[in-house]
């Protein structure tokens, strides 16, 4: 969000001449709508906006489903330091000072460019399928059933798999994985099911030695960059 026609023009030419893609924002509904049902790498914020509260936009990304470990930045002016102290309170990350330049916004992403990454490759799924057996219930009601996952994440995985335990549930994975000949046994909820058989999975907790070598198998398959990172911005 930025309150200067000026200055947005040149926070927008400045991301995407360095490869992200921003969606610039003037109205608090419309960033609202972005933030909840959109996946971002980052945020860019004007603290300064005399059309939007950044201070609750912020709190509103910290707790939103999908982006609330994004790296947010926040641009204000440098004779606000209560601002600025405020915004970390929030949760913001990174502060750039007004005035700016080009460089500065390019120096701005080289700075977030790791957490962005790993956000990118806490959400990035590699489609992949492999076999799966998950268990839930009580012991006089114990379900076992396999199936095959469409793809998976650091975060999680999607699947196919008939009957489904209920959304919230706690269950146990055992992921087989071919390559590695290798089992994995993590734990995990239930985030969503349907539509049809699939059911989504966010891991919980993984054994001893485990997570590590899945998450390398996982980067072997899987190129990241920021080249064309969703970046809420605003003007």
């Amino acid at each position: 969000m930025e309150s200067d026609a000026a200055q947005a023009q040149l926070v927008e030419s400045a991301l995407k001449i360095a490869g992200a893609d921003p969606h610039c924002v003037t109205h608090p509904g419309e960033a609202e709508a972005l933030i909840e049902n959109m996946k971002f790498d980052g945020a860019v914020l004007d603290w300064n906006s005399t059309g939007m509260d950044s201070g609750d936009l912020t709190r509103r990304i910290r707790s939103s489903k999908s982006n609330s470990k994004i790296p947010i930045a926040m641009l204000a002016a440098g004779s606000a330091p209560h601002a600025v102290k405020a915004g970390f309170a929030l949760g913001v990350n990174f502060y750039l000072s007004k005035p700016f330049g080009a460089k500065e916004i390019q120096r701005l992403l080289n700075a977030s460019r790791g957490s962005m990454l790993a956000e990118r490759r806490r959400y990035q799924r590699v489609a992949i399928n492999l076999p799966v057996v998950c268990e839930w219930g009580q012991k006089q009601q114990r379900h076992r059933v396999s199936g095959k996952t469409i793809n998976i994440s650091s975060s999680g995985l999607l699947m196919l798999l008939d009957p489904q335990p209920q959304v919230d549930a706690q269950v146990m994975l055992e992921i087989l994985v071919p390559a590695l000949r290798r089992t994995f046994a993590p734990t995990a909820l239930v985030r969503r099911a349907g539509p049809g058989q699939q059911v989504a999975f966010e891991f919980v907790n993984f054994p001893p030695d485990e997570k590590d070598p899945l998450m390398d198998f996982l980067s072997r398959n899987l190129t990241v960059s920021i080249d064309n990172s969703p970046l809420i911005s605003g003007k």
